[in-house]
C-alpha cells in the first residue's frame, strides 16, 4: 500500500538588506549579473539535510543532495513558475523574486548545507521590495515541496545521531521520499493591520502595493471605527425615521444579494482556474518525474564507478603487498616489483594470482641473467686488454653491469 505524501513547507528569514551577502548596484554587475535587470542579489542558506530544523523535521542528506542539485539545475536552464506571497497563494509567473541557481557543502559530520541565489528583479514590484528591505521588512524564503513525513527517535544508532548530538533521545519528523518543487520568496514577512501606521508614505504605499500583488490585504483602523459610528446612526434612524430605515435596510439586502452572485460566480470562475492549474501541476510533476528518474540513472552511473574505482585500487594494494613480500631479498626485488606493477596497470595482470605467478617467472630471468654473468676479478696484477677503439678499457667489471642492464630488457 503506497504511503500518504503531503506538501511540505519550510521558511528561513533572508539576512537584512547591509548584509555583505546582498549585492545591490555595482555590485549585481561583479557578480556577473546584469543590474538592468536586478536591483539586487542574495545569497542565503535554504535548508540543511542531515539536521533537524526549526519545525522539528530533518531531511536525509542524499535525498536533500539530490534534490537541491536538481532544482538548481533547473533553475540555470529555464524560469521555474513561483508563488505570490505565501505557498498558500496561487502560483504566478509576476514575481518579484527569481530563483538563480545555487551550490552545496558537506560538513565533516556529514551534513549536507544547501545555499540559494535569489535576484530581485528590476521592475515596478521588485523596487517596492528594496524600499520594503531598507525600512526593515526583510523578505523570507521559503522551500515547497511533497514527502512523507514519519517519526523518529534519535538513538546513539540512527544514522542522524552524529549530525544532531544535543537531541539524542528525542523524537523528530523525518522527511522520507522526499521531492523538492522550488523555493519561493515570501515578500512580506508580516502583513496586517500596522501598515497604515507607518509614518513614511514612501514605504506605507510600496508595502501596500506588495501586500495586494501577493494576494494580502490590511484593514485600515480609521476605517473600522467608522463602521461602529455608523451603526449607532442607523439606530437613531430607525427610531426618528423607520420609513427611511426600513428603505436602507431593503437597499442594504439588495446589495448583500448581488455581492453573493457576483462572489459565487467569482468562486465558480476560480474553482475553473484551480482546476486548470491542477491539471498543469500534474503534467510539470510528470516531466520532474522523468527528470528525477535520468538524474537517478546518472547517479547509479557515478556510483558504480566510484565502486570499481574503489575496488581496483584495493587490489593494487593487495597485489604490491604480495609481489614486494615475494621479491623480498631476491637479486634485482625492486626491478621485479617495478614491472609487475607496470604489467598490473596496463591490464596484463588481473589477479594476485596472476602477479605471482608473473614475479615468479620474471624472478627466474633474472637469476638466470645474474647466474650467466662473469664474476668480477679481484686480482689487482689482471692486466686490461687494449681496446680497439681508441682506448676504452673494458674491464670484467663493465661486463657484469652490462649483463645486468639486459634483465629488464628481457623481462619484456
Amino acid at each position: 500500500m503506497p504511503r500518504s505524501r503531503h506538501q511540505i513547507v519550510e521558511r528561513v528569514t533572508l539576512p537584512s538588506v547591509s548584509d555583505k551577502r546582498v549585492l545591490i548596484g555595482e555590485a549585481v554587475r561583479e557578480a556577473g549579473l546584469d543590474p538592468e535587470v536586478f536591483c539586487a542579489v542574495v545569497a542565503t542558506e535554504v535548508g540543511v539535510g542531515g539536521r533537524v530544523n526549526a519545525n522539528r523535521r530533518l531531511y536525509p542528506p542524499s535525498d536533500k543532495l539530490r534534490e537541491h542539485e536538481r532544482i538548481c539545475r533547473e533553475s540555470s536552464e529555464r524560469a521555474i513558475p513561483g508563488y505570490q506571497g505565501h505557498p498558500e497563494t496561487q502560483e504566478s509567473w509576476d514575481l518579484v523574486w527569481r530563483h538563480l541557481g545555487g551550490s552545496t557543502r558537506i560538513d565533516a559530520d556529514g551534513a549536507v548545507v544547501c545555499e540559494s541565489t535569489f535576484g530581485v528583479l528590476n521592475n515596478s514590484l521588485g523596487r517596492d521590495q528594496m524600499v520594503a528591505w531598507r525600512a526593515g521588512f526583510n523578505p523570507e524564503t521559503s522551500l515547497r515541496g511533497f514527502g512523507v513525513l514519519e517519526s523518529h527517535t534519535l538513538t546513539e544508532d540512527s544514522e542522524f545521531a552524529g549530525m544532531n548530538p544535543g537531541l539524542l533521545g528525542q523524537d523528530v519528523g523525518i522527511v522520507r521520499e522526499f521531492e523538492l518543487a522550488g523555493y519561493d520568496a515570501v515578500r512580506i514577512a508580516s502583513a496586517g493591520t500596522g501598515f497604515p501606521d507607518i509614518a513614511d508614505l514612501e514605504v506605507r504605499e510600496a508595502l501596500g502595493r506588495l501586500s495586494e500583488a501577493s494576494g494580502q490585504k490590511f484593514e485600515n483602523d480609521k476605517e473600522s471605527k467608522m463602521l461602529v459610528k455608523d451603526l449607532k446612526t442607523l439606530a437613531e434612524l430607525q427610531e426618528h425615521a423607520p420609513e427611511v430605515y426600513t428603505a436602507l435596510v431593503a437597499q442594504a439586502g439588495d446589495a448583500a444579494k448581488a455581492v453573493t452572485e457576483g462572489k459565487v460566480e467569482e468562486a465558480r470562475t476560480e474553482g475553473a482556474e484551480k482546476l486548470a492549474e491542477a491539471e498543469q501541476k500534474i503534467r510539470d510533476l510528470e516531466l520532474q518525474r522523468d527528470g528525477a528518474s535520468e538524474a537517478n540513472s546518472k547517479l547509479e552511473e557515478r556510483v558504480a564507478k566510484m565502486e570499481s574505482d574503489l575496488q581496483r585500487r584495493d587490489l593494487r594494494s593487495e597485489v604490491t603487498e604480495a609481489v614486494s613480500e615475494f621479491a623480498k631479498g631476491r637479486p634485482g626485488g625492486a626491478l621485479l616489483l617495478t614491472q609487475v606493477m607496470q604489467d598490473f596497470d596496463a591490464g596484463r595482470v588481473s589477479t594476485v594470482e596472476e602477479a605471482t605467478s608473473e614475479a615468479t617467472r620474471k624472478a627466474s630471468l633474472i637469476e638466470a641473467v645474474a647466474g650467466a654473468a662473469p664474476a668480477p676479478t679481484d686480482d689487482p696484477e689482471t692486466d686490461p686488454e687494449p681496446a680497439d677503439d681508441g682506448g676504452v678499457i673494458e674491464t670484467n667489471e663493465n661486463k657484469t653491469e652490462t649483463a645486468a642492464d639486459g634483465i629488464a630488457g628481457l623481462m619484456e
